[in-house]
């Protein structure tokens, strides 16, 4: 599987977010378990590579 873009993994998020508070950790992490990305999608890096792609599109995703 790959990894959705931020506009994708905008419902998601934000059903999760309505359940509880969570840290960005937590978040990742569930967002990752629920999608049953695999290690190497969890580790992939944006170009950067100051983060991980799954991270950086859940925290766009996430509600403020």
């Amino acid at each position: 599987m790959s990894i959705p873009t931020y506009d994708d993994l905008m419902l998601p998020v934000v059903k999760l977010c309505a359940e509880k508070t969570w840290t960005m950790r937590e978040l990742i992490a569930r967002v990752s378990d629920d999608l049953g990305l695999a290690a190497v999608e969890r580790a992939a890096q944006i170009p950067s590579g100051s983060t991980t792609t799954i991270a950086n599109r859940v925290h766009w995703a996430r509600p403020t």
